[in-house]
């Protein structure tokens, strides 16, 4: 995934409270309870550039708990720290990694290999919810009458979207263009690409969906 991910030795260079997209083997894992009694995580990922601590806070450890073993390959959307010279990071997201998907993951991720320009990681699919499965492949998300074109949004879907999914549909509906919006849903450690029929004017429409997402 060069070109796509952050080495954990340039993290710094991102700066206090920006978003890095960051991949690698997990070294270490460390399970903590907080007073409220849930899991949070410390872990160790190592790439070839390094080492790196990142923290894993309980509601994301809960949507992806099979995900944080020691030795599982991953890629991570996490925020550095805001403190200068803290260089560990807080996880958002996280992408299992497996021989099988790691093409179409690289593919799909890598209009968001610069996270640090988003004013939020929620824009990216993954940069969505935590390792969950998808509803987005229902029927009613296939609809519309689009014009034809070879450019592609690429979305992916980590999570269950429940009542936004009607959010998103007002959303493409009213902001027609020219990108097709494409969702790689990532379930069971599988991506499945689902081609809708809409086709927005991204540029209008990205913060919204990252708000939403």
């Amino acid at each position: 995934m060069e070109g796509v991910l952050t080495p954990v030795s340039q993290v710094a260079e991102a700066g206090a409270g920006q978003w890095v997209l960051v991949g690698g083997v997990l070294s270490k894992v460390e399970r903590k309870i907080t007073k409220k009694g849930d899991v949070m995580l410390f872990v160790t990922m190592e790439d070839k550039s390094g080492l790196i601590e990142m923290l894993v806070f309980p509601r994301l450890y809960q949507q992806s708990a099979d995900a944080w073993k020691e030795s599982a390959m991953l890629c991570v959307m996490a925020k550095t720290s805001k403190e200068e010279g803290d260089n560990k990071l807080f996880a958002e997201k996280v992408y299992p990694v497996s021989a099988e998907n790691a093409v179409q993951l690289a593919r799909a991720l890598k209009q968001y290999s610069h996270p640090e320009s988003h004013s939020h990681p929620e824009r990216s699919p993954a940069l969505r919810d935590g390792v969950e499965g998808s509803n987005l492949s229902h029927p009613e998300l296939v609809s519309g009458s689009p014009t034809k074109t070879n450019t592609e949004i690429h979305i992916t879907i980590t999570g269950s979207l429940g009542d936004k999914r009607n959010q998103l549909r007002v959303l493409f509906e009213q902001n027609p263009g020219a990108q097709q919006v494409c969702f790689d849903i990532h379930e069971n450690g599988a991506i499945k690409q689902v081609k809708t029929r809409y086709y927005v004017d991204w540029e209008k429409i990205e913060s919204a969906v990252a708000v939403l997402l």
